[in-house]
């Protein structure tokens, strides 16, 4: 079923200093010295992507390129949960 609820780009997605330090000390327990420790976004690329007409927010997903390279994939996200895929998404590697 569709989630009904509209994104308003006002959600709350706040943590604690405690709680950010926990999540990533857990996931480096999880997945060891292998997994990717995180990824720079540098600001023109998010205000670029949040710069799309009717974008509130944004959404990311995991991809892999043809060299097997997981890859971050940024794009805009409107009211209605839909991905704003008129203009090209950025492409960031996950390093």
């Amino acid at each position: 079923m569709k989630d009904a609820r509209m994104f308003t780009g006002e959600e709350n997605h706040a943590i604690t200093t405690a709680e950010a330090l926990t999540f990533i000390k857990q996931f480096r327990e999880h997945y060891g010295p292998e997994a990717a420790p995180g990824v720079f976004l540098d600001k023109h690329a998010v205000q670029a992507i949040l710069a799309q007409p009717h974008a509130v927010g944004m959404r990311y997903y995991y991809g892999v390129d043809s060299f097997d390279q997981t890859q971050l994939v940024l794009v805009g996200t409107n009211t209605n949960r839909n991905d704003l895929l008129e203009g090209e998404p950025l492409k960031l590697s996950m390093m």
